[in-house]
């Protein structure tokens, strides 16, 4: 646990607020939907999914999420401009949730933009994302849709070290800001499974330096990078993939990227929130609301 000496930003977003000293907001989830290979998806290009089974999905982690005062964001994740159309219609109708607009190029995320824009929604979404790749003009055409809220990537393929994620960090926020983006998120950026500790560290520098709201994806690279996986039982790798969560939350994360089935990562979240802001008793820091995991997972 820890506490960091410049003040930190608490950025608002559909009624979810992320960021704050360790022990006064609860980490956040934001739940992937609609990833490559997800059942719900008639196919990996089709904008067919089905509603029912994703509506059920969305509202098991809202209900677990309530119970133990963990805040949810929903992550949608968009190959083509229909899919953009279709999913974030969908994300904005079932639920209150804010949203975060995944999509694999320009145009796709442009096609998430806009419906969220002609729904007057603008405000609960989050451009995904702005980084070193991601050209000066689609960042003019985000703005102009409405957006004012974006993640921002820290990758840097020269140098993909703790140095280069905070002089990307540094380099990256300063443009955002400079095409009017207000409100903003940093990924660290997870590209392989020993990344996490990388970002463990980059992290805290980070939010001393900047102040910002910061995170990741942790889990995902086990699935897919994990060797001796195989050598353990689901319940096991499960317990492995929360690990990397909680460890990154000691670090002071403020938000997680996961798949929004991973259930087990609901309560593990909910439990360390709840110890790390009991610890920041010490400090005299308080949660900001009766709501914090501190007051429910205990009870």
């Amino acid at each position: 646990m820890l506490q960091f000496s410049r003040e930190q930003e608490v950025v608002t977003i559909g009624g979810v607020d992320l960021g704050g000293q360790p022990g006064q907001y609860p980490t956040v989830l934001m739940g992937a939907l609609f990833y490559a290979g997800d059942r719900l998806v008639a196919g990996s290009n089709s904008s067919e999914f089905d509603r029912d089974g994703a509506e059920t999905v969305i509202r098991k982690a809202q209900d677990m999420c309530r119970e133990v005062g963990v805040p949810l964001v929903l992550d949608l994740i968009c190959a083509t401009l229909e899919q953009a159309r279709a999913f974030v219609a969908f994300g904005l109708e079932v639920c209150d949730l804010p949203v975060l607009i995944d999509g694999t190029t320009p145009a796709v995320r442009r096609a998430g933009l806009e419906t969220a824009l002609v729904r007057g929604a603008q405000d609960r979404v989050i451009f995904n994302a702005i980084s070193e790749t991601t050209e000066d003009r689609e960042l003019k055409s985000v703005v102009e849709c409405g957006a004012r809220n974006a993640m921002v990537m820290l990758v840097n393929p020269r140098k993909p070290t703790v140095e280069g994620k905070v002089r990307t960090a540094r380099e990256q926020v300063m443009r955002a800001r400079s095409f009017g983006f207000e409100r903003l998120f940093l990924d660290l950026a997870v590209l392989d499974i020993v990344d996490v500790g990388t970002c463990a560290v980059a992290m805290r520098e980070i939010k001393e330096e900047l102040g910002l709201p910061c995170g990741c994806s942790p889990t995902h690279t086990h699935r897919e990078r994990w060797v001796k996986a195989p050598l353990f039982s689901a319940h096991e790798q499960a317990a492995a993939r929360v690990s990397c969560a909680t460890m990154l939350q000691c670090a002071g994360a403020d938000f997680f990227m996961y798949d929004i089935k991973q259930t087990e990562v609901i309560p593990a979240m909910a439990m360390i929130d709840a110890q790390i802001a009991y610890g920041a008793r010490t400090w005299k820091v308080r949660p900001h609301s009766p709501a914090h995991p501190l007051y429910r997972v205990f009870r």
